[in-house]
């Protein structure tokens, strides 16, 4: 098949990371094209085989006049693209980029899947949540990541779920060692805080805290860690590859106030950590039974977060059990099992 693939850009998110990965399994039977509208190099590694097309069409503006002709170019732009290249289907990735990436191939008369990345209630901007339920059902189905969302759209358009693929090398274990890792975006989103007061309050001899990440809070968190220096807490900033800090850490923590499907508790898993998580909307609790693959606390509870990971920082026989179970339950997502699954979706909007 002839694929394109559209995102607003290849940086260090978790969505462009499912995609690159995608178009890096999918270069090997297909012709993959992943277009940008972002001018920047992709932070994931992509395969020589994989062509990316860097629209140069991103126009960050407060200006209602200048976000509207920024949107016009870019429909504009992906139509031309689209009648050049004659995709076989396309796929297209995260709300905003798919509304545009619809209009496109409406207009171009080809066949495109849209994959929703967070949750459907995230944005409250009501022109969103209507030209979603406009446009939306032009397109052949909508593919999210949680049960939760799909009943969603499925009240509007027809939808699956699609579970995003994890991989583990057997290179890539490692020795566990007294950390607790957090990771993602430095935003209130994640509750990072809630972590760090948590493990401060714990003051576990011999452990450490580290969360990969980078963002608006930095300032903010790098504050809060300072008021407690008898803890060994480090915000490693943004890391290229995540494997290493996976795998030696023992556990993982889910801080987050809400997710649209939660990665990187899923790769957590999938490298053997023992996990704690909020049960935040949405993901946590499709992913892990509390007591079996993890332990899941009230979102928003930090006593109970505070409680929890301290259970698992004390007993080496209940991290063990846990991350067993964890490894298990992640092998459902490993991309032997998952790949196909996106591949046949394709397929099938390429049969029409």
């Amino acid at each position: 098949m002839r694929l394109l693939f559209v995102i607003s850009s290849l940086s260090s998110g978790g969505a462009e990371r499912v995609l690159s990965f995608l178009a890096n399994q999918l270069c090997q039977r297909h012709d993959v094209v992943i277009a940008t509208f972002s001018g920047d190099a992709p932070f994931y590694p992509l395969d020589r085989r994989v062509t990316h097309m860097r629209l140069h069409l991103l126009t960050p503006s407060a200006n209602p006049a200048v976000r509207l002709a920024g949107m016009v170019r870019r429909v504009w732009r992906l139509y031309k693209l689209m009648r050049e290249y004659r995709p076989d289907a396309v796929l297209s990735f995260m709300t905003h980029t798919n509304l545009t990436a619809i209009l496109s191939a409406r207009l171009a008369g080809v066949r495109i899947v849209v994959s929703e990345r967070i949750a459907h209630d995230f944005y409250t901007s009501a022109m969103v949540r209507i030209l979603r339920r406009r446009l939306y059902p032009l397109a052949h189905c909508v593919l999210t990541q949680t049960e939760a969302d799909a009943a969603y759209y499925n009240t509007f358009v027809p939808t699956r779920v699609l579970p995003n693929p994890v991989a583990v090398s057997p290179t890539q274990v490692r020795a566990k060692t007294q950390t607790v890792l957090g990771v993602g975006r430095l935003e209130a989103q994640k509750g990072f805080e809630d972590l760090i007061i948590a493990f401060a309050s714990l003051a576990r001899p011999g452990w450490r805290l580290v969360i990969v990440g980078e963002g608006r809070q930095q300032e903010e968190l790098e504050a809060l860690i300072a008021r407690y220096p008898a803890s060994d807490i480090v915000l490693a900033g943004r890391q290229e590859d995540m494997a290493p800090w996976y795998a030696e850490a023992s556990v993982f923590v889910l801080s987050s106030r809400r997710e649209g499907f939660p990665n990187a508790l899923l790769e957590a898993m999938a490298f053997g950590c023992a996990c704690v998580a909020y049960a935040c909307p949405y993901g946590p609790e499709e992913l892990m039974t509390h007591e079996k693959e993890g332990l899941l606390v009230p979102a928003n509870d930090r006593l109970r977060l505070q409680e929890a990971l301290g259970r698992v920082m004390d007993s080496a026989v209940l991290r063990n059990r846990l991350a067993q179970s964890a490894r298990q339950r992640a092998e459902r997502y490993a991309p032997d099992r998952v790949i196909p699954q996106w591949e046949a979706v394709l397929c099938e909007v390429a049969d029409g």
